[in-house]
């Protein structure tokens, strides 16, 4: 495969069902992003509207209130990567929920495509996105770069024009659109700047979907790739993975997060709940954690200031998981964030990179928790970490949309998720009316 025949591989992946494995992924995934985006905001005060109005808008997911398909794409882009709880493929190197299904869903909701067409547009581009990031993914992230919106966003153009049955010449230029006019630095992670870099390309490959629909055949690019080459100033070997060749979806399942904070995080945290468990960190005064560089990398503050820059401090997570005993949305606000119990803890947690070299999947590499007590005395342990952590089971899907849910049981859960299943049954406006079934039964 060369990267001139990746525009054939989405066209030719909307022509063909999805396989049942992989639509049950697409239901999770679409109860994750949903949950995510209710997460650390309010819910509508009013049932979100079954039917779409004329002259194309749609919902958005936590207001209620109908908006032009490109604002309602970006809003819900938003809610849902500001809360870093959104779901992550680590094969795609980032997020593809967040960019991918807020422009599909706006589709859906203006009677432009089936929900069908969304469970094809949403696995096409997942795997062009994957296809990317196998690729490039690693070299992006050496460079400064945040893989989820450069590569969400032609990602996310490639599923919307896919979606509107635009041939490979038209899925090409939508995905150059998509590279020529998104970029996204990780300069921004732990400030506002990095849920608008996801918002922003999901709505610009929403846009470039559309806009390469209405382009003349002498207008079209072929070469879709090249702003890619522009930005990592050298050409494109040949794609790793073929799109398609195998699924993604059938080498490694989405990883659904269980914390609200950078996806990098979920490993040590783990392992520190565990420790907490066995009573490991009795008397716990300080911890020193051995992890990785990108863990390392990841953790950019020691004390936050903003719950933005909560979300990407590893010793503020601990500091809330020894003091309050877990790791929770309530961590993550204003108040928990001025804390100076949280704080002073905070100041007591170190991270230290340990060396080691990223390898293939399933690889693992070295790591230690040490505790200093209260006694004066110190012990330590070694932990692994993998590569690509293991996928959560579904249950923290479905354990985060009945967090999202002011009252909800697992009962109110379990009845939106069943709703969900039937997803691909429903015709037209079908996220309309589904959220306003969700709506009537919170």
């Amino acid at each position: 495969m060369n990267w001139n025949e990746l525009p054939e591989g989405v066209a030719g992946a909307m022509s063909r069902p999805p396989a049942p494995c992989h639509v049950e992924e697409f239901t999770f995934t679409l109860v994750d992003t949903l949950a995510s985006a209710w997460s650390a905001q309010p819910l509508p005060a009013v049932p979100l509207r079954p039917v779409v109005r004329e002259g194309d808008q749609a919902t958005s997911w936590t207001t209620g209130g109908l908006l032009s398909p490109s604002t309602a794409c970006y809003d819900n882009a938003h809610a849902t990567h500001a809360s870093e709880f959104d779901c992550i493929h680590y094969m795609a190197v980032g997020h593809p929920g967040a960019v991918l299904l807020p422009a599909l869903l706006a589709l859906l909701e203006c009677g432009l495509v089936t929900a069908q067409q969304v469970i094809r547009g949403y696995l096409a581009g997942l795997e062009t996105m994957v296809t990317l990031g196998e690729s490039v993914g690693d070299q992006l992230r050496k460079r400064g770069f945040h893989a989820t919106p450069v590569l969400g966003a032609p990602a996310t153009a490639a599923a919307v024009a896919g979606s509107l049955g635009l041939g490979p010449p038209a899925l090409s230029t939508a995905m150059f659109l998509a590279l020529t006019s998104q970029s996204g630095y990780a300069c921004a992670h732990g400030t506002v700047g990095k849920a608008h870099q996801v918002a922003a390309a999901s709505r610009g490959g929403l846009e470039a979907g559309l806009r390469a629909a209405s382009l003349r055949e002498s207008e079209r690019v072929d070469a879709w790739y090249a702003p890619l080459e522009a930005l990592l100033q050298e050409k494109l070997s040949l794609p790793v993975h073929g799109f398609g060749d195998p699924w993604a979806l059938d080498v490694l399942p989405t990883h659904y997060k269980k914390y609200p904070l950078c996806g990098y995080f979920d490993a040590p945290l783990d392992h520190l709940e565990s420790l907490r468990g066995n009573g490991f960190l009795r008397d716990a005064l300080g911890v020193t954690l051995g992890v990785p560089e990108y863990v390392a990398t990841a953790s950019k503050y020691q004390r936050p200031r903003t719950v933005e820059e909560a979300r990407f401090s590893l010793p503020y997570a601990v500091a809330g998981l020894l003091t309050r005993g877990a790791v929770t949305p309530a961590l993550f606000t204003e108040a928990a964030v001025a804390d100076a119990v949280l704080a002073h803890q905070a100041y007591d947690v170190t991270v230290e990179e340990v060396p080691g070299e990223l390898g293939p999947l399933g690889d693992t590499l070295p790591g230690f928790v040490r505790v200093r007590r209260r006694d004066g005395s110190e012990e330590s342990l070694t932990v692994v970490y993998e590569v690509v952590p293991p996928t959560t089971d579904w249950t923290r899907a479905r354990a985060k949309l009945a967090g999202s849910l002011p009252r909800a049981d697992s009962a109110t859960a379990d009845g939106i998720i069943t709703g969900l299943r039937g997803f691909g049954q429903l015709d037209g406006p079908g996220l309309g009316r589904l959220l306003a079934w969700g709506a009537e039964n919170r």
